[in-house]
């Protein structure tokens, strides 16, 4: 299981006066997006295109109809995540743990 470290996005994205409903998603969507940027910044952290993943779960979200509010959302709660790791050390059985779950994760999305 993957250790998700927990940041806060208080104040990283502005005062939203619309239905909060159409701009949050649910606990568990955030938790799965979360867990989706500790791939991406255990792949960059090891030197792999974190991108592609990245792209395959805005993908994702939009077609499951996400607002662009929702999506806005889902990119800086991912990017803040990724962040969040992408600078720790990585060890070749970690690179290659990382591939192996980006690959799972991009397939898993499709």
């Amino acid at each position: 299981m993957l250790a998700v470290p927990t940041i806060s996005l208080v104040g990283a994205l502005p005062p939203y006066h619309g239905d909060a409903q159409k701009r949050f998603v649910s606990d568990k969507d955030e938790w799965d997006i979360r867990r989706y940027a500790v791939i991406s910044g255990r792949a960059e952290a090891c030197g792999l295109d974190w991108q592609p993943h990245f792209k395959a779960l805005m993908a994702h979200e939009r077609a499951n109809g996400r607002t662009e509010d929702q999506m806005t959302y889902i990119g800086v709660l991912h990017g803040m995540q990724s962040a969040s790791i992408k600078d720790q050390p990585c060890s070749a059985s970690k690179r290659e743990k990382a591939r192996k779950a980006v690959q799972g994760s991009i397939n898993q999305l499709r």
